[in-house]
């Protein structure tokens, strides 16, 4: 229960329902389900946890919201993507940049874990 308020603090709720709202939009045919959420630990570089939700599935379909492109990653990555996409939003519509250190720190986890398991193109496409 303090995952939330631990990573995203007093933009939680905005992070939150923002996941769930891009998901709807991102993934396709999704039609809800049950996010777990986890963390990654500092490094030297990035002083910041990175925290994400994500959907356990082995494989879904993501949409570019930009450009419609397609790809297929997956639960883990889709759900760093979208946690992304979410952290700046909220940044955006807030003017805040409260969130920043928690998003470069899961850009940068997003890359690695890519790398790792070979969805690298996949990563890119929907990040940059």
């Amino acid at each position: 229960m303090n995952f939330l308020p631990k990573h995203f603090g007093k933009q939680m709720m905005r992070v939150e329902s923002s996941i769930y709202n891009l998901a709807d939009n991102i993934i396709v045919g999704y039609t809800g389900g049950y996010w777990e959420y986890a963390e990654a630990d500092p490094t030297e570089e990035i002083d910041c946890e990175g925290a994400f939700a994500y959907l356990d599935e082995n494989e879904l379909t993501i949409r570019n919201i930009f450009s419609g492109s397609k790809t297929t990653v997956d639960g883990v990555l889709a759900g760093m993507i979208i946690t992304i996409y979410a952290i700046n939003l909220v940044m955006e519509r807030t003017g805040s940049d409260d969130l920043y250190d928690i998003w470069h720190r899961l850009r940068v986890l997003a890359y690695d874990y890519a790398k790792e398991t070979d969805q690298t193109d996949a990563a890119f496409m929907m990040l940059d």
